[in-house]
């Protein structure tokens, strides 16, 4: 007798069974993200080979993991443009047109080959104003989005010619061996504050919408229109809550929250996501860092300058009522050695980007390096902080505010943490060339004037001493620095003398006897603060910076107004130390670690206050500091 099987029994026949079972697709999605127009490792910094990262050392990637899956899709989320000098404009216009195999911008012509589906726009895309954009629009093949504009007049006009939103229909091969069509849509999302950012003299010119407002409402309109699956490129980071001190820039997960969006593809921040080594996963209910969810949504972040491809599997379910996602799994795939079928395409632009760097600007008599700029003064950033005082005198001349005490504020971009432990600045004593100062100012942000009270000063400086950890007094080997927050969100404001009490919390109070020339900053107190637009525009979170606050802007870039101040006078890169601008206070019986690289042993007496003593790490080539504070 045969038995009678219960309801949760399988039928005998799996064929049988898997024919009950609604059929399943699957989607692969790769993803590219804050490039900085990186093409190849090469160090321009020190003009040798480099790390595996750039578009080219991706190139076999994409495709591999393409040819893998029958349907897949391929999306940058912003920053592809700018921030390298194989990029930069100038270089190619050292090339004729008919040896230009990329075409006038190399990293466009590198995305139409490796066919991508579409990107969105990041800040930096601005960087060289928006005349430069025209030109790299007609570039495209593929389409670029932005979703969140509101109006853009004047110079800003070609980009009302960009689509809000994208519908692409692909086919998938089903489970049950027949294939069916899937609408993905996609958005496109650039930072609201984009405009005070990188264009403070037209700014008016354009005006953008918050990221999560923009998300909600054009995700609405792709899923009315049919979309199966939504993905929102964001060039946004990813951030917990509101507050007044926290980045206005990591939206990622209000997306998330808000919008009925299914994939996000986030940058901006230039972190790793998911990332399974971050110590402090479990803080965020949210936000899971081991699988890459938001929101319980699957989203990746691939660090910066081509480090990284992101990459999201879907396997899609078809039911009565159309698809859903059934499954999901994120991971990110580490750069490879570089493509040498694409040497002969990047030969070009590489020499001209070398030839450009070739000529000195000035004679140094010492290195110049970022090794301790995250916890130690810094002549590297004390040069360009001398360099916007400089041309800010021009911009205050006949003015009242002219007699007001002036102080620059500037930061490291090369300081490791985020951006790799190899990440620091090192230019060697001799000739510093034109590559050096790209390394050195990497964006082309202009000068901005604040007019700001002492109060609103000390608040912009205990947000920058978030840099620091909380450091309890008789604990030996406390990490000293906060990792999760980029190495160029900690200013040096040259011109002031202060100190950090680590003892006290975030924004506690950490800031003690700030002076100028010696007397003490008032709260009532009025100065003028020189910096770069995108500290100016309230990236940092500083929610008092902005335009309201502007004395005034100047159409130079920061990288020029440096070349110019040292040309003007070589002297100026004579006995390059740094000063004693700021220091920590005495805590006494408490030692602290920093992790960073052999290359730091030859500077290591700059530090010797803090009594330094070195230990071995892996990988080869890092080592820890152990600082007596």
């Amino acid at each position: 007798m045969t038995p009678t099987p219960t309801p949760s029994a399988a039928p005998a026949s799996d064929k049988s069974y898997d024919a009950l079972m609604p059929p399943t697709g699957e989607i692969r999605i790769l993803h590219t993200a804050d490039l900085h127009g990186q093409l190849h490792g090469y160090d321009y910094d020190q003009d040798r080979d480099g790390n595996n990262r750039g578009l080219a050392h991706l190139a076999h990637l994409i495709h591999r993991q393409r040819d893998e899956v029958d349907c897949c899709l391929l999306f940058d989320s912003g920053d592809f443009l700018f921030g390298n000098p194989i990029s930069a404009p100038r270089a190619a216009d050292q090339i004729a047109r008919a040896q230009q195999p990329l075409g006038r911008h190399p990293i466009i012509g590198m995305m139409n080959r490796l066919g991508f589906d579409a990107a969105a726009l990041g800040n930096h895309e601005f960087d060289h104003g928006l005349g430069a954009l025209p030109a790299a629009l007609h570039q495209m093949t593929f389409p670029l989005l932005l979703s969140n504009l509101i109006c853009a007049e004047g110079a800003a006009k070609p980009l009302r010619h960009l689509p809000d939103q994208l519908m692409l229909r692909r086919t998938v091969r089903c489970s049950d061996g027949t294939t069916r069509e899937v609408k993905i849509g996609v958005l496109g999302l650039t930072p609201e504050h984009t405009p005070q950012w990188s264009l403070p003299r037209h700014q008016e010119c354009l005006k953008l919408a918050p990221i999560a407002e923009a998300a909600q409402s054009t995700a609405q309109q792709l899923r009315q229109a049919g979309a199966d699956v939504i993905v929102a490129l964001t060039h946004s980071g990813i951030g917990v809550g509101s507050t007044t001190i926290g980045p206005p820039d990591t939206s990622a997960l209000d997306v998330a929250q808000t919008a009925d969006v299914d994939v996000l593809l986030c940058g901006h921040q230039h972190h790793l996501f998911p990332d399974v080594g971050r110590t402090d996963r479990a803080r965020y209910a949210h936000i899971n860092y081991t699988r890459g969810r938001l929101a319980g949504r699957p989203a990746t972040m691939p660090g910066a300058y081509g480090s990284h491809l992101g990459q999201i599997d879907l396997t899609l379910q078809k039911t009565e009522a159309g698809w859903r996602i059934q499954s999901s799994n994120c991971a990110l795939l580490a750069a490879q050695e570089f493509a040498a079928e694409y040497q002969h395409l990047i030969a070009p632009y590489h020499q001209a980007a070398r030839q450009r760097s070739a000529p000195a600007i000035a004679i140094t008599d010492a290195p110049l390096h970022t090794h301790f700029g995250r916890f130690h003064n810094d002549a590297s950033v004390q040069l360009v902080a001398r360099a916007l005082a400089h041309a800010a005198q021009p911009l205050l001349q006949g003015r009242p505010e002219a007699e007001l005490p002036l102080i620059a504020a500037a930061s490291c971009f090369k300081s490791g943490g985020l951006a790799g432990d190899e990440h620091f600045l090192n230019i060697p004593a001799g000739a510093l060339k034109h590559h050096h100062l790209d390394q050195l100012y990497p964006f082309r942000d202009q000068l901005c004037l604040a007019k700001l009270t002492g109060r609103e000063l000390r608040l912009w400086i205990e947000s920058s001493a978030q840099n620091f950890n909380t450091i309890k007094p008789g604990i030996p080997d406390q990490p000293l620095l906060d990792f999760t927050r980029p190495g160029h969100m900690f200013d040096h404001f040259w011109g002031l003398n202060y100190c950090f009490d680590l003892t006290l919390p975030p924004m506690g109070g950490r800031v003690q006897e700030i002076t100028w020339q010696g007397m003490p900053l008032a709260d009532n107190q009025t100065v003028i603060v020189a910096s770069n637009s995108f500290r100016m525009g309230g990236a940092g979170g500083v929610t008092h910076l902005g335009p309201d606050h502007w004395l005034a802007t100047s159409d130079q870039n920061i990288t020029d107004i440096v070349a110019n101040y040292i040309a003007k006078d070589p002297s100026r890169t004579q006995h390059l130390r740094p000063e004693p601008i700021w220091q920590f206070c005495r805590i006494g019986a408490t030692s602290v670690t920093v992790p960073n690289l052999v290359t730091c042993l030859p500077y290591v007496h700059e530090i010797s206050h803090l009594k330094p003593e070195l230990k071995a790490s892996q990988p080869p080539g890092t080592l820890t500091l152990k600082l007596h504070i």
